[in-house]
């Protein structure tokens, strides 16, 4: 019998350290794929840190404040009509549109593309302006013209019929 319990406690020992190195390998891969995850959720922040460039925004006076007060009395469909004269992009939230009449009544109009002649130029969020080309006839062109802020020259805003900014 004595024999039999020596064996027995042996294959129990046996067992016992499998099982506990089988909980280190278990524990290591765990910490591997911890180590892995905070890798990957690194690369991402990082990522976006690198992708998205801020632009400081442009300081507003009192003038251009009590001008932007004036138009939010306006309805978008009037907001719309002035952009229209101007030869302005209609779309966008109230908020949109009544930055961009403020802008047109304070700096001037938007021109279209001086290279391409059909698309619109538009303010970057990186400073400046660029084209994105238009339609000629059905056919789409694209231009992808940039200018800087000095080098693009505005049109005179136009008002509309009430002579009202």
């Amino acid at each position: 019998m004595a024999k039999a319990t020596t064996k027995n406690t042996a294959t129990k020992k046996v067992t016992a350290t499998r099982k506990v190195a089988k909980k280190k390998v278990v524990k290591k891969k765990v910490a591997k794929k911890k180590v892995a995850k905070k890798k990957v959720a690194k690369k991402k922040v990082a990522k976006k840190k690198t992708t998205r460039r801020k632009v400081a925004a442009k300081p507003v006076d009192g003038t251009q404040r009590a001008l932007k007060d004036s138009l939010r009395a306006m309805k978008v469909p009037e907001l719309k009509e002035r952009l229209r004269a101007n030869d302005q992009i209609v779309t966008g939230t109230k908020s949109e549109l009544i930055d961009r009449v403020a802008e047109g009544i304070t700096l001037g109009a938007l021109p279209r593309c001086p290279r391409c002649g059909l698309g619109r130029m538009r303010v970057s969020r990186w400073g400046g302006f660029y084209c994105p080309g238009g339609y000629d006839d059905d056919e789409y062109v694209d231009c992808k013209h940039k200018a800087r802020e000095g080098e693009l020259d505005r049109n005179p805003w136009v008002f509309g019929p009430n002579k009202i900014a």
